[in-house]
């Protein structure tokens, strides 16, 4: 078993200190670092061997070594040697493509704006300095740099941050390498079609993957077993940072810093589950409110502890932030905290295992990020209605529709194309405003669904989709007008109450489809008594609606052996809890079978299952963002099983707990759970 399966309580010290002042890192000490790791309960260690300015914590030959570390050149070494020896793992930290040093020194490896100038250049103020990776001389250079590194420290693996495009770049090596595999120029926004602009994103997000992977290549080279992680935090949500599948095939394991609310965790958190190539994921985040900027102020020990038991209750590792004080000492304090909560947290490690219950599967795709019918680039395709200025992509409506599942206590988990091999364990799987899918993955959802699966799907960018397996084709789509739906009589129970007179508003375009059968539609389009582009209104605030039509807005299909329900508007990307209660009414439509797992609890409790043959671990996390968390009222959860149950037992104190079971149920009671607790049902083997 290799060394990352089993350590699941991670910290990484953030050292981006300069130094031009004798002060910076004066009073670092390997033997106080160390000590400080051990009184936090840690397994892993991410330490720095260089940051974001480039400065080198080694004595190298190719870079600027840190002030620090000219004088006391064996102190970073010591300090990973003593974590060794004491069995703490070493992961080495090194930061790709932000390099102020680099840039600094070399001007032609910089970034560069379309006006021909670096960022640090245009702002005197930019701290950071961006080099380009398309550069074969700063290529070079990262790979002098791995040797150097490689040759001084013993280390268990390393991590590579920064994978991601923090701005498009106009330098000549990016403007050599799109004409050599394009065969045209550069595209600027504003200049270009929307299918060339996206062809441009797609080089972009091949050279980060081809950079991730000639890196991993590279040190494979020189120590063929060594775990190489990319950071993968720009995965989810960042279309502009072009940080897609290739980045991931480079790296041992998923992993990536997150800073948003407890929602967010548990999507990213099953994200990464999907993803990992080898399990644990690493979901990483900083002890800072609301960020490291705010340097001194520590989150609360509910909210570290409450961060930390999701991620286990996801069977992931979690990864600490912390930064060191420019003079180079820690903050004991937090140390002492982290200790407490890992020493806690170490106790569900040995039940951490089996795999994820999710009946319902949400399609996370990484090129269906752009909003494509706004017909203007993907960084600015936001909505219109509303006031809103969330941009609808895959990602946002898929995030959005786990976040109602979450809090109906559907079990779900996050698939992506690269897990076709997995689609038959989901009887529903949702397909949120998916585009820009591949032959191959559009075969898959044809071939889940002619198989008897259940889908879901919104929008109507995937023509092929909506042909094969709703039987329409697509005309044209409305924009400037609010549209709302309402039910046919049909569909009038799935709609909470919403009708012609009152119908449900979408903050959405939506598209005018033909030849599809009155029979199998569900609802249709109303729109607004008049659009956006004209100066006349029927109510000077709003957009009520006024003009109904027979255009579709909910059908339902069948196909193979299967079921689906075409939206025209992406009804689970609205936030109200209406629409959840109506996303959660299509999905039973589909298939009203009793979901695997069940619970009363309140819509801020996640249920979390992992099935390990017959035991059955549920997790029970308290998703306030609040700081301070107060006990969930009382409640049950339901588990079916056809195998007869043994025991219940609360994991956090041995407690046996009660439960009643019949008709292919077990049914226990919980309470007094607080942040998070486990509980193990212990079946009769078959």
């Amino acid at each position: 078993m290799k060394w990352y399966e089993t350590c699941h309580r991670r910290h990484l010290l953030d050292m981006h200190i300069d130094d031009w002042s004798d002060e910076f890192l004066s009073a670092f000490s390997p033997e106080e670092y160390f000590r400080l790791l051990k009184k936090a309960n840690v397994q892993v260690a991410m330490i720095y061997l260089q940051s974001h300015l480039g400065l080198c914590y080694w004595p190298s030959q190719t870079g600027k070594v840190h002030r620090h570390f000219i004088d006391k050149p064996d102190d970073m070494k010591k300090l990973i040697d003593l974590c060794r020896r004491n069995g703490i793992r070493v992961v080495g930290y090194y930061s790709l493509n932000f390099n102020t040093w680099a840039h600094d020194q070399h001007p032609d490896w910089r970034m560069r704006e379309a006006d021909g100038l670096s960022r640090r250049e245009s702002d005197k103020g930019q701290r950071y300095g961006l080099v380009c990776p398309n550069n074969g001389d700063y290529r070079e250079f990262v790979f002098r740099q791995i040797d150097e590194m490689l040759a001084f420290f013993e280390l268990d693996g390393i991590f590579f941050d920064m994978l991601f495009w923090e701005h498009i770049c106009y330098c000549p090596s990016c403007r050599d390498r799109y004409r050599r595999e394009r065969e045209r120029s550069l595209p600027l926004k504003g200049e270009c079609t929307q299918e060339e602009w996206l062809d441009f994103f797609d080089s972009r997000a091949y050279w980060i993957g081809d950079w991730a992977n000639a890196v991993t290549d590279y040190v494979h080279r020189i120590v063929p077993d060594l775990p190489v992680e990319h950071n993968f935090s720009a995965s989810t949500g960042g279309f502009d940072l072009c940080c897609r599948d290739l980045v991931n095939e480079a790296c041992e394991y998923v992993g990536g810093d997150r800073y948003g609310g407890q929602l967010e965790q548990s999507f990213v958190c099953k994200c990464y589950y999907d993803l990992s190539k080898h399990l644990p994921f690493e979901y990483m985040t900083g002890r800072c409110v609301p960020n490291l900027l705010a340097h001194t102020v520590t989150k609360t020990e509910d909210k570290l502890e409450q961060q930390i038991l999701h991620t286990f209750a996801h069977h992931g590792a979690f990864l600490a932030i912390d930064a060191i004080d420019p003079v180079g000492t820690m903050d004991e304090r937090f140390y002492t905290l982290l200790g407490k909560i890992y020493g806690k947290a170490a106790g569900y490690e040995p039940h951490m295992t089996g795999d994820l219950t999710a009946d319902v599967g949400i399609f996370y795709n990484f090129d269906s990020g752009a909003n494509l019918q706004e017909g203007d680039t993907p960084s600015k395709a936001f909505l219109h209605f509303g006031g809103s200025q969330r941009m609808l992509t895959n990602w946002s409506a898929a995030e959005q529709a786990l976040k109602h599942l979450v809090k109906a206590h559907i079990p779900c988990g996050i698939t992506t194309k690269g897990h076709t091999d997995r689609w038959g364990q989901y009887r529903v799987i949702i397909a949120p405003n998916v585009n820009r899918l591949d032959e191959q993955t559009v075969d898959a959802l044809i071939a889940y669904v002619a198989g008897g699966g259940c889908l879901y799907m919104s929008g109507w960018d995937e023509t092929r989709l909506l042909e094969t397996l709703v039987g329409g084709w697509y005309r044209k789509h409305l924009m400037s007008t609010r549209a709302y739906v309402f039910p046919s009589e049909t569909g009038e129970a799935l709609f909470e109450g919403y009708n012609e007179k009152y119908p449900l508003p979408l903050d959405t375009g939506v598209p005018i489809v033909e030849g599809i059968p009155e029979k199998n539609v569900l609802a249709y389009l109303k729109l607004a008594y008049t659009s956006r582009e004209v100066g006349y209104c029927a109510s000077i605030h709003s957009d009520p609606p006024g003009v109904a039509t027979d255009h579709p807005a909910l059908v339902e299909t069948t196909y193979g052996k299967g079921k689906v329900l075409w939206s025209a508007g992406a009804l689970e990307f609205h936030q109200p809890s209406d629409y959840g209660r109506i996303l959660q009414n299509l999905l039973r439509h589909l298939d009203s079978r009793p979901y695997t797992v069940s619970s009363t609890a309140a819509g801020n409790v996640e249920i979390i299952t992992f099935r390990d043959r017959n035991k059955v671990r549920v997790s029970a996390v308290n998703l306030s963002d609040e700081d301070t968390l107060y006990t969930i009222p009382d409640f049950t959860v339901t588990v079916r099983s056809e195998q007869t149950p043994l025991s219940v037992t609360r994991l956090s104190d041995g407690t046996a707990l009660p439960f009643t079971a019949g008709d292919g149920e077990v049914t226990f009671p919980v309470s007094g759970v607080r942040i998070m607790d486990m509980f193990e049902i212990i079946f009769e083997e078959e």
